[in-house]
């Protein structure tokens, strides 16, 4: 097992869409399985997403012609998906005294694995072999190294939360705050990547407000699908426990397209308002509704599925806390790490359709059993949490020191 797996594998998360770790009940104690389900089909989809796209020939994968432009636009709903469920389940997770006020425990929790999830972005983007080597990095490198990726987003994204959890004393208040901040990042994105940030921040502040050194999930507009979530999660709150599937399945699909055609209508708008000139799929307003409302619906559907398929509840619990886990194995079995390549990098963009499609279900295969094969081990050994602990921070140490 390598090091970044090992790394969280002792981790007491809560539970992660893309990941931030929060706990998933509602008021009553009852987890929203739904949500799971939703969170287990986004992992799917990335996971596949990232392997076919990292290895087969772009010939054979043309993302300009048909299916593969269709393929290329569900792969972008992948982390919306991830940051919505992340946004309203973190609104269970933020406990509260009987003033409304949020307890320290939840700031020093929230904070400490903001941390983590920091620490582990920018871990598996080292940019050495060895803590000794980082003198002589070359600026590419350091410039790899910064580009924000779904973990450095959340974190950052968790801090923002928490701050505004602390200005309000309800999820109601926090739902209604983080609606009017997920609008105003949404809107203020075409200004924002109108500015050089590169020339007036430190690259490492930069980078979390531009695409153009490399960045994959800037907060400008990735940050506004979390606070969406917030929202969400605030108004399912409202309901009773037994009610909230009832309402994603019914009530989604009006939300969805009322989020549709706000962006549609918002999509003509812009091209007559002085809006600074932007990328329609990396920074336009409209195309952050678009992506919300198609989310919405897909959760609707979801929701329906679930009520059929609810034998399986504990599966998709299983995999919905393990979110982190899968998101950093399957990058490790897939890219490797800074220490060792692995398939991308020596067959990048060189495999033919038919290879890259086992491919994929071999990477989601060893990915889903090792995890669940980690989950045995800690469960089944005595001291199992702890071995795989120790055994982890020595290994990275190992890799960082030898």
């Amino acid at each position: 097992m390598t090091v970044e797996t090992l790394a969280v594998t002792n981790i007491q998360q809560e539970s992660l869409p893309a990941p931030t770790g929060e706990a998933k009940k509602t008021s009553s104690g009852k987890r929203l399985f739904v949500l799971d389900l939703a969170r287990f089909i986004a992992m799917l989809m990335m996971m596949q997403g990232h392997t076919l796209d990292s290895l087969v020939t772009p010939q054979q994968l043309d993302i300009n012609a048909f299916p593969w432009n269709i393929w290329h636009f569900l792969r972008g709903l992948t982390a919306p998906i991830f940051l919505l469920i992340s946004g309203a389940v973190s609104v269970y997770a933020i406990k509260r005294n009987d003033d409304g006020v949020v307890t320290p425990e939840t700031i020093r929790k929230r904070i400490r694995w903001a941390a983590i999830l920091l620490g582990l972005g920018y871990l598996m983007m080292f940019p050495a072999n060895r803590i000794f080597d980082l003198p002589f990095v070359q600026q590419e490198s350091w410039r790899a190294f910064f580009q924000v990726n779904i973990l450095h987003l959340n974190g950052v994204a968790m801090l923002m939360l928490i701050a505004l959890a602390t200005k309000t004393r309800s999820p109601e208040a926090l739902g209604k705050l983080s609606f009017a901040v997920a609008c105003g990042i949404a809107i203020l994105t075409p200004f924002v990547h109108s500015v050089n940030w590169f020339n007036h921040l430190p690259e490492v502040l930069a980078a979390y407000l531009s695409y153009h050194h490399g960045s994959l999930f800037p907060i400008f507009p990735f940050g506004a699908y979390l606070f969406f979530g917030v929202a969400l999660g605030a108004f399912l709150k409202r309901f009773q426990a037994s009610a909230q599937l009832r309402v994603l399945k019914k009530r989604m699909v009006p939300i969805g397209i009322s989020f549709l055609t706000v962006g549609f209508l918002l999509t003509g708008l812009l091209q007559v308002i002085p809006f600074p000139e932007h990328n329609f799929h990396g920074s336009s307003p409209a195309f952050v509704l678009i992506r919300i409302g198609i989310v919405a619906v897909f959760l609707s559907v979801v929701a329906v599925f679930y009520e059929r398929t609810r034998r399986f509840e504990k599966f998709y619990e299983f995999y919905g806390k393990k979110a982190l886990h899968i998101y950093i194995g399957h990058l490790v079995i897939l890219y490797g790490t800074p220490w060792f390549p692995s398939i991308s990098k020596l067959y990048p963009k060189q495999l033919v359709l038919a290879d890259g499609l086992w491919i994929a279900v071999a990477v989601i295969g060893a990915t889903l059993g090792s995890v669940y094969m980690l989950d045995r081990f800690q469960k089944t050994v005595n001291k199992g949490a702890l071995i795989l602990r120790y055994s982890s921070f020595a290994l990275l140490a190992y890799a960082l020191l030898r």
